[in-house]
């Protein structure tokens, strides 16, 4: 295993509840809490730069929101567009409209 990926229980269960102690460690144990002690790590080192990355953080979350948004109503829309055509193509197939009337003499 790459060593940069290991990582081991930064902290000691608590004594007492065992239902609490393997909680605890079976969160620590997850992949992606390791990640993000060394992201918050790193962002405390850059404490003298927090009031320009805290708001360019913000700015970029909001954007990144909106714009996740806006895909997610063009999806939506697209989705409700094809139903509404196949309900149309199914209705126009369906056999239950009558034939329409041809008369036989000739006018």
């Amino acid at each position: 295993m790459i060593p940069i990926f290991y990582h081991k229980c930064l902290t000691t269960p608590p004594d007492g509840d065992d239902m609490l102690r393997a909680a605890i460690v079976q969160i620590e144990n997850l992949p992606y809490v390791y990640h993000m002690r060394m992201f918050w790590k790193d962002f405390n080192q850059m404490r003298d730069w927090w009031p320009v990355l805290i708001p360019l953080f913000l700015w970029l979350g909001w954007r990144t929101y909106h714009r996740d948004r806006v895909a997610f109503k063009a999806q939506r829309v697209l989705r409700q567009a094809q139903e509404a055509a196949a309900a149309q193509l199914e209705q126009d197939q369906s056999p239950d409209q009558p034939e329409p009337y041809n008369d036989p003499t000739p006018s």
